[in-house]
């Protein structure tokens, strides 16, 4: 499925522009407020009915014995000039009726909060009740959508002593909240209908009742996609105008900023350059680009990424970013299904989601025709800028060991930086900061995908988990993509079907499975969301390979569970998705192995080597090296074993025995390196030195291979500082670590380098 691409482009984004500036009809079904004559004096006695001033509207009665308040709204002053006081918990006025059904519907109400933090649930209005149906209400500091079945939505905060314009907007389908004119959250799991009950000052008598003064509510219709905030609500609509025209300003702002940012091409229909001939027999030389088309008035964006080979595409509107198509460009192949978050992080235990854009019809496939209703959800974080810049190596590498000596790092491509501020209605987010950055490489078709969570705040937050990559994929395209992180050890992606390590397998039976088998950081789950797809049974699904998992998550099997201090910042691991454009296994392999050579560029270093005996004597070494020599051999590997070489001894003569077999194999230009076992395979200390993993389930110390040491523990500050310098002094030329890949689990709480299980790896 193409995606808006050349002539298409701007009559997409003419016709949002079109539909975004549409005058709405409104049609009141029922409204209320005091009479002109009315709310002269204070404290008299309120009328015993409120009368409705939209025809057919129904009469609500008053419980109790509300008082007039000789105050109101200004903006609404040549309409009435008093309002109702509700200051005991039996006040209110009601109706047996449900206002508020079906869909394309505006409920508005004026109101002033008499306190700043009441404690509980204080209704303004209520359609229905909090059992069923929703109330705008006021919870303790908070205006707050509450809704039956579902709980509270915090809208924002309340000032006390203030009119205050309360409205919930539905518009085909998808409703929204709005305080004083200004939208401030989307997506709201709130339509028409509830109990027979519209009230306001209470949900009941006697129940939630507010403590403040209410003034005008109006529940209104309109035809679908007619609203306009700006005019249609009870507000000052100058002032309304005003402040939709600064955010259309902010979002224009952005846009623009997007467009002239430096290594940005701005053009008037994307050109993707679709390389045409096969790219693993003849290298692919279109270098990588980062597209954006503004938009009319620069409203809605997009923005592609593509080499020729892949693009990746983005709509921005309403402030915030969604990937609306992943595509194997020279193939016409589209993996994307659904716009969802880009990423997904908890912080301290509480998921928010990282931009995404919300309102489409379905998940079960993306049209042009949609994206006028896409908005952002109000919840989460929300693009700020976007920075393009080359590729950015990981670490410092140089060719070496045979590797050749043209291989391009960091790799050619281009990076691209979309920041990303959080949401304004969530305090507890204040301060925080994610950049979310993308890669994607000349000549491979691959690309990159990572984030930084920077902590600007003046509080500590945990990085409980995260999801680097959230990706609804076409289930059948799915099977043609490889993914994987770089954060991959052996018991992170063990599988009990597909790995070795399967004669260790303990935990496969333990109540720690998660960890023990992660599964790797990969998984295709199902979509909760795709309510159009149909169920297959279970047969079929086992079949057709899961083709239900189409919801592509990058996460880690366990935690981080990671504390970011003030000023510092969390980096996530890298996820790389190869778009292959076949499910044949040679091809997909020799992609595969193409993807290492560029992004491991290590993995085109080759030595011919000898793993060493038991032993670092000289007078056994002396005579293998010389046959090394005479043979063509390059390397020796130096292995970790007792009667061996010992890399924790920092000792003066140990460091000297194994100099003598560096300096031997130096005159022959041969590396001696050092194998490392490190802390796998192998205890360390007494139980008493506490340096060992602890095994989750015996909550002894235990781990795949027996046991193991804890790199989180104290025995780390000894064994690597002693390593590096018995390296160093031996003159080694060569490192090669093969204990820590197991990725060992350690539930020790009182390790100083670790809190617990969730982090330790």
């Amino acid at each position: 499925m193409r995606i808006l691409h050349r002539t298409t482009a701007l009559t997409f984004l003419a016709a949002l522009c079109v539909t975004h500036a549409a005058v709405a009809e409104t049609t009141p079904i029922a409204h209320y407020h005091l009479k002109s004559d009315e709310g002269a004096i204070r404290d008299t006695a309120a009328p015993a009915v409120l009368e409705s001033f939209a025809k057919g509207g129904p009469a609500l009665k008053s419980h109790g014995e509300p008082k007039v308040m000789s105050n109101g709204p200004a903006i609404r002053s040549l309409a009435y000039t008093g309002s109702i006081k509700f200051e005991d918990a039996n006040l209110c006025y009601a109706a047996p009726v449900n206002l508020v059904r079906g869909d394309n519907w505006v409920v508005e109400a004026w109101a002033y909060a008499t306190q700043v933090n009441d404690k509980g649930l204080h209704t303004v209005l209520a359609n229905g009740n909090g059992g069923n149906g929703f109330l705008i209400v006021q919870s303790g500091d908070q205006w707050q959508l509450f809704i039956g079945g579902v709980g509270g939505t915090n809208l924002g905060k309340v000032t006390a002593n203030t009119w205050t314009h309360l409205a919930i907007v539905r518009d085909r389908g998808i409703t929204s909240a709005w305080i004083d004119g200004k939208k401030v959250a989307n997506q709201l799991p709130v339509g028409g209908g509830g109990a027979n009950n519209f009230s306001l000052g209470a949900s009941a008598p006697g129940k939630e009742s507010f403590n403040g003064w209410i003034a005008e509510a109006r529940v209104s219709t309109f035809k679908p996609g007619q609203f306009a905030g700006a005019t249609d609500f009870l507000v000052d609509t100058a002032q309304a105008k005003i402040l939709r025209d600064a955010d259309r300003a902010l979002v224009a702002k952005l846009i623009t900023g997007l467009a002239t940012a430096p290594g940005v091409e701005k053009v008037d229909a994307f050109a993707e350059r679709a390389y045409d001939k096969d790219w693993l027999v003849a290298a692919a030389k279109t270098p990588a680009s980062v597209q954006v088309i503004p938009g009319e008035d620069n409203q809605p964006a997009q923005i592609m990424l593509t080499n020729g080979l892949v693009s990746r595409t983005f709509l921005v509107t309403d402030g915030n970013l969604g990937c609306i198509s992943l595509r194997r460009a020279d193939k016409d192949i589209e993996f994307v299904r659904a716009i969802k978050p880009e990423a997904r992080v908890s912080l301290n235990g509480q998921w928010v989601d990282i931009g995404g854009l919300v309102g489409a019809l379905d998940q079960a496939f993306i049209t042009p025709d949609w994206f006028y209703r896409l908005q952002s959800s109000g919840k989460s974080f929300r693009l700020a800028g976007m920075k393009v810049g080359p590729c950015v190596k990981p670490y410092e590498w140089k060719p070496k060991c045979n590797a050749p000596i043209d291989i391009p790092w960091p790799a050619l491509g281009r990076r691209v930086t979309f920041e990303f501020a959080p949401p304004e209605n969530n305090a507890a987010l204040a301060g925080l900061h994610i950049d979310l950055h993308y890669e994607i490489y000349d000549g491979i078709p691959v690309m990159m995908k990572t984030f930084t969570l920077r902590n600007q705040s003046s509080k500590e937050v945990v990085v409980t988990s995260f999801e680097g990559e959230h990706l609804a994929v076409q289930p059948t395209n799915s099977k043609m993509m490889h993914v994987e992180s770089d954060y991959s050890f052996a018991l992170a992606n063990f599988r009990e079907t597909s790995s070795g390590l399967g004669i260790h397998a303990a935990g496969s039976r333990a109540p720690f499975k998660e960890y023990y088998l992660g599964g790797g950081t990969t998984r295709f789950k199902r979509d909760p969301n795709w309510g159009s797809m149909a169920t297959l049974n279970p047969a079929e699904d086992i079949f057709v390979r899961d083709i239900e998992n189409a919801l592509l998550i990058s996460t880690p099997p366990t935690g981080p569970n990671w504390t970011v201090k003030p000023g510092e910042s969390f980096d996530a691991f890298r996820t790389f998705t190869i778009l292959n454009d076949t499910t044949e296994d040679e091809r997909r392999f020799l992609a595969q192995r193409r993807f290492y050579k560029t992004l491991a560029p290590q993995s085109n270093e080759h030595l011919f080597e000898v793993h060493a005996p038991s032993s670092h004597h000289i007078k056994h070494l002396g005579p293998l090296l010389d046959q090394m020599h005479e043979i063509g051999f390059e390397q020796l590997q130096a292995p970790e074993h007792p009667g061996s070489f010992n890399y924790a001894d920092a000792s003066p003569g140990n460091i000297a025995a194994m100099k003598t077999v560096c300096d031997y194999a130096k005159q022959y230009d041969i590396r001696v390196g050092a194998y490392q076992l490190m802390m796998a395979s192998q205890g360390w200390g007494s139980r008493q030195d506490n340096f060992n993993c602890i095994d989750p389930a015996s909550k002894a110390p235990g781990s795949a291979f027996g046991q193991s040491a804890c790199g989180a523990s104290a025995w780390a500050d000894m064994y690597f500082t002693n390593m590096w310098k018995v390296i160093d002094g031996a003159g080694m030329r060569a490192f090669k670590p093969d204990g820590p890949f197991h990725g060992d689990c350690c539930a020790a709480t009182d390790h100083p380098h670790h809190k617990g299980l969730e982090e330790c790896a």
